[in-house]
């Protein structure tokens, strides 16, 4: 009986089809998600190998398949963000991968709505959960892999500590893609969340990264995280700067009002505003823990 017993978590802890991991990155308790310590980072997408089959490709049945960063604009402080007629000039962000370089303005690049971006009538049935980020901005990248997969089958997750923020071993049981995402000219206020998913044929999410294995980008809550020793006292100390860095950038927040308005971005299909007329408005990024439902 004790030998059942000592099984059962291991089934329990399967690793999932697809992760996100940030190379350097920590783990923010607060929303289970981790988070890059600058900039400009290394985002990497783990795909696990062997559940992808297609007969039509027997080969190398995984070059069928489209992958997507779904990339979610949130407030660092929390605070909702609501579709407004004049969505506001605030900033970009790059994505570079092997196909080149990305330039994404915010808000005038994205999308208003609940990825993926499909036929409204799909709308909330077939979506990504929500996690409490959702209707937002947001933008999809697709992506492909190619090749056999070169990474050890790995969790990333705060379970295994060592795992957060460090590129898995060398093997055979996932694919990787890396990602290289900066930030800097994006609104000092604002963050970005990925998602990671693959599409049925009608458009919905078939597949989705776990909402504890996602990530965001800079700027992490000056809160207690998931670390591997001996960095501990480290991160302690990378904290309490963290927290003198974010003091001094309260103050260089500049108000949207203040920027010149865009046009209006309207969801999907010419999807109207449904959710008020509140704005993305900047204010003091207090660190406070999120809510993010699944």
């Amino acid at each position: 009986m004790l030998a059942v017993a000592t099984l059962l978590p291991t089934a329990a802890h399967a690793v999932p089809k697809l992760q996100l991991n940030i190379l350097d990155g920590i783990y923010r308790q607060s929303d289970q998600t981790t988070v890059a310590f600058s900039e400009d980072f290394t985002l990497e997408a783990y795909v696990k190998a062997g559940v992808w089959d297609d007969p039509n490709n027997a080969a190398n049945p995984i070059e069928n398949q489209t992958f997507w960063l779904g990339i979610a604009l949130e407030r660092h402080d929390g605070a909702v963000i609501g579709q407004t007629s004049d969505g506001g000039a605030h900033g970009s962000f790059t994505i570079t991968d092997d196909s080149g370089t990305r330039v994404v303005n915010v808000t005038a690049d994205m999308i208003w709505g609940n990825a993926p971006n499909h036929d409204p009538a799909l709308h909330q049935s077939k979506d990504l959960p929500s996690h409490g980020i959702y209707d937002t901005y947001y933008t999809e990248h697709a992506f492909s892999i190619s090749g056999l997969p070169a990474l050890a089958l790995t969790d990333i997750s705060p379970d295994a500590p060592s795992t957060i923020g460090t590129a898995p071993a060398s093997g055979s049981g996932m694919y990787g893609k890396s990602f290289q995402i900066n930030t800097v000219s994006l609104s000092e206020f604002l963050e970005l969340h990925f998602d990671l998913y693959t599409l049925n044929d009608d458009g919905a999410v078939e597949k989705n990264a776990p909402f504890s294995h996602d990530a965001s980008s800079w700027p992490p809550d000056t809160e207690v995280m998931t670390v591997s020793e001996p960095g501990t006292l480290g991160l302690l100390g990378l904290g309490l700067l963290g927290l003198g860095m974010a003091r001094r950038r309260r103050g260089k927040v500049s108000h949207p009002s203040s920027r010149s308005p865009v046009s209006r971005v309207d969801g999907p299909n010419g999807r109207a505003d449904t959710k008020g007329s509140e704005g993305i408005t900047a204010g003091v990024c207090d660190d406070v823990e999120k809510s993010k439902l699944a």
